[in-house]
């Protein structure tokens, strides 16, 4: 086989494996340490038979019990996601020497329940906006040179962004932003000036 086919086929395996270690985490299969050390070994792994023997080892998934997680993936690139671009209550954002911003007001406004922002970041910039009454809490696993700020908000009484994962030599920033709704035209129609 040639060398470049060879290593399509290897790439192709390689995410498949990534695609089912996410999913059997989104799916509470695996714990949050046996996602990170099945990455490791996907990652780290150089023929496709030791591909194929991790994703023996993979459980299978249960679909309907707990929907996909949403991947985002920024490599040396930037990312930006605004308005109704969520799709699952489980979002994995690797990202490699990026910035991304991730505006989570649409979302939110609409949705009361519990959201997962797991992050697997190398040098880069991660900059999510919140509305000011939701909850972040974070359990973050970082080393010195990584930084997490967010900023306070109003007194929390709809949902919350739980922010989990590992970052090194990274900044992320929790920004809180009001929510403006759009006026109703008749009432603007109504207005003398």
């Amino acid at each position: 086989m040639e060398p470049q086919r060879q290593n399509e086929n290897l790439e192709t395996i390689r995410t498949r494996c990534f695609d089912r270690a996410a999913n059997s985490f989104a799916q509470n299969l695996v714990d949050l340490d046996r996602y990170d050390e099945l990455a490791g070994q996907i990652a780290s792994a150089n023929d496709a038979t030791a591909l194929q023997r991790i994703e023996q080892e993979l459980p299978e998934p249960v679909a309907e019990i707990v929907p996909e997680v949403q991947v985002i993936e920024a490599d040396r690139s930037s990312v930006r996601k605004e308005g109704k671009w969520v799709q699952s209550p489980r979002v994995l954002v690797r990202a490699v020497g990026s910035n991304v911003r991730l505006d989570l007001r649409s979302h939110m406004i609409e949705s009361d329940q519990r959201m997962h922002l797991n992050l697997d970041a190398d040098a880069s910039n991660i900059r999510i906006i919140v509305p000011r009454d939701i909850d972040v809490i974070e359990q973050l696993e970082s080393n010195r040179m990584s930084v997490f700020r967010a900023g306070r908000g109003d007194l929390a009484t709809r949902g919350a962004i739980i922010i989990t994962g590992t970052i090194a030599r990274s900044n992320v920033r929790v920004r809180r932003r009001r929510v403006r709704r759009r006026k109703d035209d008749a009432h603007r129609r109504s207005l003398p000036y």
